[in-house]
């Protein structure tokens, strides 16, 4: 059999070294355009002056790398037709970022993405802990990437893949620290060009051979290439559940709070256009992911009776794509070096996004702040450019690990996974959860990753038998040699279930899916080690509603009205306890001062039996007043008691029902003022009734044993003629006799209660607003 190896002619090489050369003058040519600016955000972001053209085709070209070009063909023949169903993970993750997450990143005009995790959670060690997730994470992808196309090179030329890595790292290096994100993004527009060219020289050729997409799909039917597997099973490289919810964390991750991404669709010129670039880029990665699924099974009807890997002929299924079309071009010099170039272009689409991304968040997150001030624009754009030519040089080194991997798909999905799933939890967990707080996100995030980042390298580090196509055989493979091949034919059997056997697809999810979780869990059990500001509902405030994704915002602005809200009335509320307090303290333990803990339990025995129609609303207070009676000074058992079920009722309050605080203060300032002299025209010279509330308007009071006044009835007392609020009536003074009275009918004309609960502790006072009041809804 033919084989790749030692057939690159001199045409083949001419175009390669033209693209190559294309690209780097691309980069030549903006950075001489841009050699006035003193503009460091022009060169990271460009001004937000991109057209949608070129950041679509860069968006594209950043995620349909080498590692796409060359390994999701070899994923489709070696495990089937299933991978498609990453074009739906796509469809979902482009939603969830246009709709929740672009938004929010192009309103705060910053070029680190992860300058949101500063603002959201009041933390700039979480930022710092996720730039750094980052950037290893992008190492260690950029180098396999690299890997990629010079493994290519080596196959069909014969060169040594430590000179492509070289060749190939430099020229990316190159264009993108002279040009910066102008250069990149239109030489990806070159490149992703390129590779849809690459594309079109396995599948046109395989297609008419096949007579057809039709006869091409029937044949991979017969042979159960076709065949979706519904089982949940997690050890299986390829499952429908593996890949659709798989792909849909990675898109959505990438689409959502990726550096590389954002920075993109947010270099436009507004929010629709930005939101445009989103899905028209949907649509090109939903056709060239389609595109390149079916080069594999042109690949499988090539290859089904002679697997070249099955055959010794070729060392990892990577290199399938090359071998065909060296084998179906020999005869047209250059076509074979055009494909070699698009496999060239999508490492250096992705390389370049993620140098010039690299840079971006070195000097945002950790360099500004000492450096921003102290040197110059020029100096800035230098020292950016630093940092991306020292990160080109830095992956050229992960690039030769690469080569000891199975798999370049495998290989960055399961590394980077686990860092890519945390790092999006905490972004989720972010814009979606605005009640999380920083010790919440920063605890889940560790956790996220460490244990994503446990199950990744055990799955790396731990041998497995090779993997080879179940579709596929030998027999029809020929030598040009008079040799005699034995192939053992063994039978292992499947491993127990272990962690270490999860498929790299889960990975991810896995990260992400515990990151997230564990800090809703996190606050909403607010543990001790939490309770720590901002953490937690009642401390929500402090987020700002423009960093919550826009679908919520509304809802939560509403949340924060009543919160706030609720906490002015809280802080009434304690004045009262107050209040409570110091008559206790003037009056001491004796049947004049003495609250009735029956009275208070039976207020809110009432309001629980209400219909839903005529719920009252309480405002009652969460924690313990600190304005308490003074040190030394002991109230009596009763009195503990009511202020306890007082606080108890606080469930019970309804905030929608309660117009302003303004009218609920002049609500009560009336009621407490007619309370007063409606108790000190009724009151007796040996027994004073208490505060209370009853049926019909009328007091229903009882002597007790030992002068005290016991309640009776429901407590409640309103007018059956309207539901009108109490006419405002300014307050009045009362004497200390008044102070020991209280009860009264409610004030006529509205839906008031009668019976001001709160007695204020001096002996001449004017009566004011407290919250003690209970209105209808």
């Amino acid at each position: 059999m033919l084989t790749a190896r030692g057939t690159f002619t001199t045409a083949d090489y001419m175009v390669l070294v033209l693209v190559l050369v294309l690209s780097a003058l691309i980069g030549a040519f903006f950075a001489y355009k841009g050699r006035k600016s003193t503009c460091n955000k022009e060169f990271l972001v460009g001004n937000r002056k991109l057209q949608v053209f070129p950041v679509t085709m860069s968006m594209m070209a950043t995620f349909l790398s080498a590692i796409a070009f060359l390994g999701i063909p070899a994923e489709n023949f070696v495990f089937g037709f299933q991978y498609i169903l990453v074009a739906g993970g796509a469809i979902i993750g482009v939603f969830i970022a246009s709709e929740f997450f672009m938004p929010i990143f192009y309103d705060m005009d910053s070029v680190s993405v992860n300058a949101y995790l500063e603002q959201r959670f009041k933390s700039r060690l979480l930022r710092k802990i996720a730039s750094i997730l980052f950037i290893i994470q992008q190492c260690i992808y950029l180098g396999v990437v690299l890997y990629g196309p010079s493994l290519t090179l080596g196959s069909v030329t014969g060169l040594p893949v430590w000179i492509s890595v070289i060749i190939n790292g430099i020229v990316c290096t190159l264009y993108t620290s002279l040009g910066g994100i102008k250069a990149v993004v239109w030489t990806d527009v070159l490149q992703m060009s390129l590779m849809v060219v690459g594309f079109m020289m396995v599948f046109l050729p395989g297609v008419l051979k096949s007579g057809g997409l039709r006869n091409l799909f029937d044949e991979a039917g017969h042979y159960g290439l076709l065949d979706f597997d519904f089982r949940l099973d997690f050890q299986k490289t390829f499952t429908v559940w593996g890949v659709l919810l798989g792909w849909t964390v990675i898109w959505a991750i990438n689409y959502s709070c990726s550096q590389s991404m954002v920075q993109r669709y947010c270099s436009v010129r507004s929010v629709a256009r930005s939101r445009a670039s989103l899905y028209v880029n949907l649509v090109g990665v939903s056709a060239v992911l389609a595109i390149a699924c079916i080069c594999g099974l042109v690949l499988f009807s090539e290859y089904r009776t002679c697997d070249p890997i099955k055959a010794g002929q070729l060392n990892k299924y990577d290199e399938l794509m090359p071998h065909f079309v060296l084998r179906r071009f020999a005869a047209y010099p250059g076509l074979a070096g055009l494909f070699v170039s698009a496999a060239y272009s999508g490492s250096l689409s992705t390389m370049s996004s993620g140098y010039n991304s690299l840079a971006a968040l070195i000097w945002e997150d950790f360099l500004v702040s000492c450096l921003g001030k102290r040197l110059s624009s020029k100096a800035t754009i230098r020292l950016t450019k630093g940092i991306a030519t020292f990160f080109g040089l830095f992956t050229m080194l992960i690039a030769f690990m690469a080569s000891h991997l199975r798999s370049i798909v495998q290989a960055s999905i399961a590394t980077g996974g686990s860092f890519t799933g945390g790092v999006g939890g905490l972004f989720f967990l972010g814009v979606l959860f605005p009640w999380c707080g920083n010790r919440a996100a920063l605890t889940s995030l560790l956790v996220g990753v460490g244990i994503g980042l446990w199950v990744s390298v055990g799955s790396l580090l731990i041998p497995r038998p090779p993997v080879y196509s179940q579709f596929t055989s030998v027999k029809d493979c020929f030598s040009n040699y008079n040799i005699t091949i034995s192939v053992p034919i063994t039978t292992v059997p499947k491993p127990p279930p272990s962690i270490y056997t999860i498929s790299y697809m889960w990975i991810p999810v896995i990260s992400f899916v515990v990151t997230f979780f564990l800090g809703v869990l996190f606050t909403a059990v607010q543990a001790p080690f939490f309770d720590a500001r901002p953490v937690g509902l009642k401390h929500s405030a402090a987020v700002d509603p423009r960093l919550v994704s826009p679908a919520l915002r509304g809802f939560y602005k509403n949340w924060l009205k009543r919160l706030k809200a609720e906490r002015s009335l809280n802080s009434k509320v304690d004045t009262m306890i107050s209040s409570i307090y110091r008559v206790h303290l003037i009056s001491g333990p004796s049947a004049n001062s003495t609250l009735s803990a029956t009275s208070t339990h039976q207020r809110c025995s009432t309001v629980q039996s209400l219909p839903s129609n005529q719920r009252l609303a309480i405002g009652m207070p969460t924690h313990v007043s600190p304005a308490g009676p003074p040190i030394g000074v002991t109230p009596n058992s009763a009195l503990l008691q009511s202020t306890g079920e007082m606080r108890a009722a606080h469930s019970l309050y309804n905030l929608n029902t309660l117009s302003s605080i303004n009218t609920l203060e002049s609500t009560t300032t009336a009621t407490l003022t007619r309370s007063l002299a409606s108790s000190s025209s009724n009151s007796d010279n040996n027994n004073h009734s208490h505060p209370t509330i009853g049926n019909n308007g009328s007091n229903n009071n009882s002597h007790g044993s030992n002068g005290h006044r016991r309640t009776s009835g429901s407590g409640l007392s309103h007018n059956a003629t309207g539901n009108g609020p109490v006419a405002e009536n300014a307050a009045a003074t009362s004497s200390r006799s008044a102070l020991n009275g209280g009860g009264g009918a409610g004030a006529a004309g509205g839906s008031t209660v009668g019976g001001g609960f709160l007695v204020p502790g001096d002996d001449a006072i004017t009566a004011r607003a407290d919250p003690t009041v209970i209105t209808y809804v």
